[in-house]
C-alpha cells in the first residue's frame, strides 16, 4: 500500500507506521508493534485508538490480552 495514500487521508505520521507494521506483521500485540516500529508504547496505545475509531484496525482480546 501507497503510504502517499494513507497521508491524503488524513493519517499522522506515527498512525502510517503502526497500520503499516500492524499489515506486515498480522495479528499482533503492542510489544511487536513496538519493535517493528520503534514508537512508544504508550504512544502505540493512542494511536491504536484513533485506528479503531476510523474503522482501519480493530482488536481481540485472547486470554486476557487484546490483540490487533
Amino acid at each position: 500500500m501507497s503510504l502517499e495514500i494513507l497521508r491524503k487521508i488524513g493519517l499522522s505520521e506515527g498512525e502510517i507506521k503502526v497500520y503499516s507494521a500492524v499489515l506486515d506483521i498480522g495479528t499482533s500485540t503492542i510489544n511487536k508493534i513496538h519493535e517493528k516500529t520503534g514508537i512508544e508504547r504508550r504512544n502505540i496505545y493512542d494511536i491504536i485508538n484513533k485506528l479503531i475509531e476510523k474503522g482501519l484496525i480493530s482488536y481481540t482480546v485472547e486470554k486476557g490480552n487484546s490483540t490487533y
